[in-house]
């Protein structure tokens, strides 16, 4: 009778340690969804860079002759490669640092990897929303020239060209002012990090972080 509570004992520990494993194993495969649904991004993002290539290269090529004798016709198709490019450069880039996440690692070590591709979203995610805001009547003009001709471009009066980008500059400065002057942890500086990071990498942070401050296995 003297060994019932020490074999009571024993099926708890052994429970207990069966429930840890099951937590970190469920913990393990929803961290992985999260490099799934980065990945899904970058992939989208790369897939969508490459379609706009082909449509700048389409456009430039089929109409070689007027860009050469009117080369501002051709600023949206080369700000469109431009951007493709560089938007292809850095998905490559987040796959990388994507594939390095290692789950099962120990919670600083993941933290601090997440902690890497946070920094490389923000700063590039930023720097293309600024490009957007001084960039983005360049955006229809182009949607305009696939569709009916290399010609639309000139339908916008340069002077309309510049003061729409000195706008959209002054827009980028203004939110840029306005966002330095909002506290670190303020509801709205947290939400614009929020979509700038997106959904899955905002929660694989704030899951490492829960663990990285109670020091347990995320559930």
């Amino acid at each position: 009778m003297n060994s019932f509570p020490n074999e009571l004992e024993t099926l708890r520990e052994a429970w207990s340690h069966l429930d840890q494993r099951v937590s970190e194993f469920e913990s393990t495969q929803r961290r992985a969804h999260h490099s799934y649904a980065l990945n899904i991004q970058s992939i989208a993002e790369i897939i969508i860079a490459g379609i706009t290539l082909w449509l700048a290269g389409g456009l430039l090529g089929s109409h070689f002759n007027l860009v050469l004798s009117k080369p501002w016709g051709a600023v949206p198709a080369l700000a469109h490669y431009a951007l493709s490019i560089a938007t292809i450069s850095l998905a490559i880039r987040r796959l990388v640092l994507t594939s390095e996440l290692k789950w099962d690692s120990p919670v600083s070590e993941a933290a601090l990897r997440v902690a890497k591709l946070e920094r490389l979203t923000i700063r590039t995610t930023g720097v293309a929303f600024v490009a957007g805001l001084i960039l983005w009547i360049v955006f229809p003009v182009f949607i305009a020239q696939v569709l009916f001709g290399y010609e639309m471009a000139f339908i916008v009066p340069a002077t309309y060209w510049i003061l729409n980008m000195f706008f959209g500059l002054v827009v980028a400065v203004g939110a840029f002012l306005l966002l330095r002057k909002q506290p670190a942890g303020s509801k709205l500086r947290r939400g614009l990090e929020g979509f700038m990071l997106g959904t899955a990498l905002a929660r694989a942070r704030d899951e490492l972080q829960r663990a990285n401050e109670f020091k347990v296995v995320p559930r």
